[in-house]
């Protein structure tokens, strides 16, 4: 019949232009929330924490290859599983980072001992850049929804119980996406407003949930969110 026809149609064609899944933040940078990469979102894992090896290592500003079944990184080799790997081996490759554990947010928090301060690194200039701007960060348990649309990703942001008051997007973009050097994009409520690119953003507005897209080539995306 027609009208079913037109139903598997609009069915068909929801299905191919957007799909949603949902996950736990699993690793903050300094007070950026770590929410997606190419390869897939850290995850914890037999009480290890592994994460995605290219995007992991781009962030850390270490050198990586695979090597067989594992992943080079300077002069160690490192157990690659499914193209993860331990962040606490790759933390160990640099001796002035450091890695915690929140026990309250649930996340590996990465660090730099004091004084250290290795602005060359991605995640440093990103959370120098942006995330220390921040009056109030939010630092508690964070759940990322991603929502797959035409050429950009949506992802929305839960506390599930703490409001919010604004949210900044920091992808990075391997070189050959509008530049031939790896560029740093920035949407939401830091973006620098221009005036023939006026920055509209709504914030949160208070809620438990805030929600930003950006391009579907970014390497990986970082979150800097701050509470109400």
């Amino acid at each position: 019949m027609p009208w079913k026809k037109s139903f598997l149609l609009t069915l068909l064609a929801a299905t191919l232009t957007s799909t949603a899944t949902a996950a736990h933040v699993a690793v903050r940078f300094g007070s950026l929330h770590w929410i997606d990469a190419q390869g897939g979102l850290p995850r914890l894992e037999a009480g290890r924490v592994l994460v995605p090896l290219k995007p992991a290592c781009n962030l850390l500003g270490l050198t990586c290859r695979v090597q067989g079944r594992n992943a080079r990184v300077g002069s160690r080799l490192i157990p690659l599983k499914d193209g993860f790997v331990p962040l606490r081996a790759l933390v160990a490759e640099n001796g002035g980072y450091t890695l915690t554990y929140d026990d309250v947010a649930h996340v590996a928090v990465v660090g730099t001992l004091p004084g250290v301060d290795m602005l060359a690194t991605p995640w440093m200039q990103a959370n120098n850049d942006w995330g220390v701007h921040l009056r109030s960060p939010y630092l508690g348990p964070l759940s990322v929804r991603e929502t797959r649309e035409a050429g950009r990703i949506r992802y929305t942001l839960s506390t599930h119980g703490s409001r919010l008051s604004e949210m900044t997007l920091l992808s990075g973009f391997p070189p050959g996406w509008g530049a031939n050097v790896q560029s740093l994009d920035v949407t939401g409520a830091q973006r620098p407003s221009l005036p023939d690119h006026p920055n509209r953003d709504p914030g949160c507005r208070g809620q438990t949930q805030c929600a930003g897209t950006v391009g579907r080539e970014a390497l990986w995306v970082l979150a800097a969110v701050e509470r109400k």
